[in-house]
């Protein structure tokens, strides 16, 4: 019956030229890496942590990320999923800690926010991952222009960041594990 499935989705408009690839992804760091560089590991109490997510806002993650999104596309990949690998343990370094660009950082939620000296209320983690992913998006935009990065606004991620997202990257909202104040409207 999948033909009937697809006139089913092509009718609740489900169906599409591009196939939606969204899930939650493998950072791509190794135990070698951890040894050579324990900065682009997630740093947790003041410590690095091996096996840990990425520190999103660390610069030679950022372009191990837009190299990943790059070889995917080259390998015929139409949508690369930049979803962080489930489970929280986001960054807390110095580095993430810059987006709060001078506000007093809190826990709410299970997240890091920071009321900002303009009035702008961040999420830390929203901010550093959706710049990761924007960084990716811009290089992706002009190497394959039909390419898109596909994500999740989810858990630590689910704050809406303070700045545009790239017009190449598919947001996926989810509607449980939001850590944010804002309402799903």
């Amino acid at each position: 019956n999948s033909a009937d499935k697809q006139k089913w989705d092509l009718h609740n408009r489900m169906g599409s030229a591009m196939p939606v690839s969204i899930g939650h992804a493998g950072h791509g760091l190794s135990k070698a890496d951890f040894e050579r560089n324990p900065d682009l590991f997630a740093m947790r109490q003041g410590k690095r942590v091996q096996g840990s997510k990425p520190c999103y806002s660390h610069p030679e993650y950022i372009q191990r990320a837009v190299s990943n999104v790059l070889q995917r596309a080259a390998a015929g990949a139409r949508m690369i999923s930049m979803t962080p690998a489930d489970g929280l343990g986001y960054s807390l370094s110095p580095l993430c800690q810059q987006w709060a660009k001078g506000g007093e950082v809190v826990w709410d939620k299970g997240s890091q926010f920071a009321k900002r000296p303009d009035g702008g209320l961040v999420c830390i983690t929203s901010e550093s991952l959706f710049n990761c992913i924007n960084e990716a998006a811009r290089a992706l935009r002009e190497k394959y222009p039909g390419a898109l990065i596909g994500t999740y606004a989810y858990s630590s991620y689910s704050h809406p960041p303070s700045f545009k997202i790239e017009p190449n990257v598919f947001i996926q909202t989810t509607t449980a594990y939001r850590r944010t104040p804002t309402s799903l409207e």
